[in-house]
C-alpha cells in the first residue's frame, strides 16, 4: 500500500507458497495484509485490513498456519499482545482477535514466532514484570491460549 504512513513494524512469511506482508498502516491505526498474486512477488494485491479499530499491528510477526496466514502483534491501544488467524490462504476471511496476553505491557517485542507441533508458539517480553515469556497455542489455529 502507498497510501499514508505505510509499512511500519512490517513482517514477511511465504503462506502456501505466496509471499505476504503483514504491516501497520500507522495513518489509519490498522493492521492490513499484502499478498502476492505469484511466488516470486512480481506482482501484489491491493492491501486487506485485518484490524481496522484502534490503534494495533504494533511489532507485527506473521507466519503461515494451517496453509493461512497468522498474525501476532501489539494492541497499541491497550499495549496487550494479540493474535488474530485467517481463514483463508488470501487472508480475505479472518476469525476474531484473541488477547494472548494481557494486563500489563505484554505486545511488544515480540519475536520468535513459529510453528511447534502443528501449533503456532511465541515469545514475548512483559515490561513491567521484566519476564520473557513463551507461550504455545493450546490448537493448530491459535484461537486458545494459556494464561502465563
Amino acid at each position: 500500500s502507498t497510501i499514508g504512513d505505510t509499512g511500519k513494524y512490517c513482517s514477511l512469511a511465504v503462506v502456501s507458497g505466496i509471499p505476504c506482508v503483514a504491516f501497520q498502516n500507522s495513518s489509519m491505526g490498522s493492521l492490513e495484509l499484502v499478498v502476492a498474486q505469484n511466488a516470486d512477488g512480481s506482482v501484489w494485491n491491493t492491501s486487506t485490513t485485518v484490524v481496522g479499530s484502534g490503534m494495533v499491528g504494533g511489532y507485527i510477526k506473521l507466519l503461515e498456519v494451517g496453509g493461512c496466514p497468522g498474525i501476532a502483534f501489539e494492541d497499541m491501544t491497550a499495549s496487550d499482545l494479540a493474535y488474530i488467524h485467517a481463514k483463508d490462504a488470501q487472508g480475505s476471511d479472518w476469525d476474531s482477535v484473541v488477547l494472548v496476553d494481557t494486563p500489563g505491557n505484554t505486545g511488544q517485542f515480540t519475536s520468535g514466532v513459529v510453528m511447534l507441533d502443528g501449533r503456532p508458539a511465541l515469545t514475548t517480553v512483559e515490561m513491567f514484570a521484566g519476564e520473557v515469556r513463551y507461550l504455545l497455542a493450546n490448537d493448530a489455529a491459535g484461537s486458545d491460549w494459556p494464561q502465563p
